[in-house]
């Protein structure tokens, strides 16, 4: 029936028929003695929590003054409540004197990551502990106790063996779920109580996060107020920067070159890193950080070294440094084959060629610099999906997706920031008893440092074992988790050149030529709508949005050529936007001297992004000379060595004693013509 109108929309009542209800089903009184005895279990188990024993519960206690008592009331002063700790997940406090408690204050990101991780994980453990008892005293009453009692002992025996091979301090965030289980299944187990007593013992000496107890019921976080926080906060960010500097030191000692120059650049590299006063400067200071760079440059270029293993050597420190904005990309050494950079993307692309999301012309042009062999089997692959069979898109397993690994690396430094502030609320707010114990408990606290588990697990196996990486490349993300985990700036961004591939030299070239057509597009509004305003006659509102309106596209057309549209196609419509733009401007009734600076203006601006339009061309026309090149090299290496390895050793009966000579003829090149390859191209080097 309509019970009345909101908004013009009818309320609809449908009525319960009493009538044709069935009967309520009436417990039984085995049923209402085990929903009492449940009531009664888990009232004890919160009470012990509390601190009450079960004999406190029955015992009668006076109900204080009846209703035929006058109450007295006494203006005092409330008790202050200093039992704070006694529920898991406050920030604790310690008496400061006679008087009010004082609340302890985390110092440093990571001991305050460090908190938030725990008393997540202590809450976790306490929730299903509490989920557990309720499900035995289900077993229980429906007659089930050994049958639950035998599964229960075999999750525990599973338990204790993930939890003696399980290494909780493998990430900063595998920490939350190795305590959690340990404390689960300390009450019945030795291994799990030993396990607890020994990540307490390391928390507080990492970062004086104290765990009170081994038993999930009873046991509490606290903060050792005696801990020195920011010292080891500041160990923490110069071991950062030492991780780069080793991360240096080893890619280039693995850089092939010959020997006694590599022996000359390891010596200057240790001097380096070994220096006095090194290792200590901090991801926060910019000013340290730049003169340890140009310290090792100076080192560097003191060497005798050939311009190749020169370029090479300063592009890896710079690279590794994460630096490069001075850097010439087109100058920079080849360090990944094109062809092995694209078999990691080649699942990704023929699932995007199965879903329809990508012509096979694009697939194509994508794998135009692999192999013919390469090229052969991913054409197969997509006959096979057009043809509607089941096709297993790893075509080779195990190589590296650069663009899945910086997607998931930039995921993880977002969530590394929100985690950080996160764990700044929870040292900073006062939170009730009751929201604190519910921290890390089916929240996004909890989801993000699962995460962050996985993902730091995922980004450290491909740097060890991914194929297709260059040396450098698995230092760098070993570098940046490093860097991310210490909070180095607070909305992290990625290195602006995060790979040494051929491909993502020549995007972050590109971006550059987009960054300075954007920077010209702004300026040139930003200077023509100044311009306006400082004229003698102000245009109307109405006619200022019109003529924003038509900077604005005089820009974007502005910006396109100077990103390298300089076609008739786009020269033809920024006479049409400048035309335009002098009819606003008469609308307007700009006066003719602000409209001669103007026009003035847009001119100069089209000069320049004609310029840079022009460089941008030319930059990218060396980027695919520059890869035919590297193509080129590598298909006539590939050949010589399939000959090498094809040919047939002269007849021993024509020539028996000369087997030296004959092998000697069939080499693939000369020594120092392969040397010479190699210092463009090494074969294999990121493998």
């Amino acid at each position: 029936m309509m019970v009345g109108k909101r908004r013009g929309r009818r309320l609809i009542a449908y009525l319960f028929d009493v009538g044709r209800a069935r009967p309520k089903r009436t417990p039984s009184p085995a049923q209402l003695a085990a929903i009492e005895k449940a009531t009664r279990e888990h009232q004890a188990r919160a009470a012990a929590r509390r601190g009450y024993t079960r004999t406190d519960l029955t015992t009668p206690t006076d109900p204080g003054p009846g209703w035929d008592e006058t109450t007295t009331h006494q203006e005092e002063s409330t008790m202050s409540n200093t039992d704070t700790n006694t529920d898991t997940g406050t920030v604790p406090i310690v008496e400061g004197g006679p008087g009010a408690p004082t609340r302890l204050t985390l110092t440093g990101r990571e001991q305050r990551l460090a908190f938030l991780r725990t008393v997540a994980a202590v809450n976790q453990a306490k929730y299903h502990r509490e989920q557990l008892d309720q499900l035995v005293v289900e077993a229980e009453n429906a007659g089930r106790s050994e049958d639950f009692g035998r599964r229960l002992a075999q999750q525990l025996a599973e338990a204790e063996d993930q939890l003696a091979a399980e290494d909780p301090w493998r990430n900063p965030h595998a920490l939350t779920h190795a305590l959690a289980e340990a404390l689960y299944w300390s009450p019945g187990s030795d291994l799990a109580a030993a396990r607890v007593q020994q990540i307490g013992e390391q928390l507080a000496h990492r970062w004086g996060v104290v765990l009170d107890g081994v038993d999930p019921e009873t046991c509490t976080v606290g903060i050792d107020p005696a801990f020195d926080a920011a010292a080891a906060q500041l160990a923490v960010d110069r071991a950062v920067v030492r991780a780069r500097e080793r991360a240096i030191a080893e890619t280039l000692s693995q850089i092939p070159m010959p020997e006694p120059t590599q022996d000359r650049v390891v010596a200057a590299v240790t001097a380096w890193y070994d220096a006095e006063g090194a290792g200590t400067a901090t991801p926060h200071d910019s000013d340290a950080l730049a003169a340890r760079l140009e310290e090792l440059h100076g080192h560097l270029s003191a060497l005798d070294l050939a311009q190749p293993e020169r370029d090479q050597v300063r592009f890896t420190v710079d690279y590794l440094w994460r630096d490069v904005r001075q850097v010439d990309l087109l100058d920079t050494p080849v360090m990944v084959d094109p062809g092995q950079e694209v078999r990691g993307r080649v699942p990704q692309l023929l699932q995007a060629f199965a879903e329809q999301r990508i012509a096979p012309a694009e697939i194509g042009a994508e794998i135009s610099v692999m192999t013919v062999e390469d090229q052969q089997a991913v054409r197969e692959a997509g006959r096979a999906i057009r043809a509607g069979d089941e096709v297993d898109v790893r075509l080779w397993p195990g190589y590296a997706d650069r663009d899945q690994l910086r997607e998931q690396l930039e995921t993880y430094a977002r969530d590394a920031v929100e985690a950080g502030r996160e764990a700044d609320y929870l040292a900073e707010t006062e939170l009730a008893p009751f929201d604190a114990a519910l921290v890390g408990i089916n929240d996004d606290i909890e989801d993000r440092i699962e995460r962050m588990s996985v993902s730091h697990d995922q980004l450290l196996a491909a740097a060890e074992a991914a194929k297709g990486l260059a040396p450098a490349e698995r230092h760098q993300i070993r570098a940046v988790l490093a860097d991310v985990e210490a909070g180095v700036a607070e909305d992290y961004e990625l290195p602006e050149l995060m790979w040494v591939d051929e491909r993502s030299k020549a995007q972050l070239d590109t971006d550059r030529s987009h960054r300075q057509a954007a920077v010209l597009a702004q300026t040139f509004c930003r200077e023509a709508i100044q311009a306006i305003a400082d004229g003698k006659a102000q245009p109307s509102n109405a006619h200022t949005q019109t003529l924003e309106g038509v900077l604005s596209t005089v820009g974007d057309n502005l910006y396109s050529v100077a990103s390298g549209s300089v076609d008739d196609a786009h020269r033809t419509q920024f006479v049409k936007d400048r035309t335009e733009l002098g009819r606003a401007l008469t609308a307007a009734r700009v006066y003719a001297e602000t409209k001669a600076d103007i026009r003035e203006l847009v001119d100069t601006r089209a000069r320049q992004a004609g310029k840079l339009g022009r460089g941008a061309v030319e930059r990218e026309q060396r980027w695919k000379t520059r890869t035919t090149e590297i193509l080129a090299r590598r298909d006539d290496a590939r050949a010589q060595q399939h000959a090498a390895r094809t040919a047939r050793p002269r007849s021993t009966k024509t020539c028996a004693t000369r087997v030296d000579r004959s092998a000697q003829t069939t080499s693939p090149a000369p020594t120092g013509a392969r040397t010479a390859a190699r210092r463009h191209y090494t074969p294999g080097v990121e493998r």
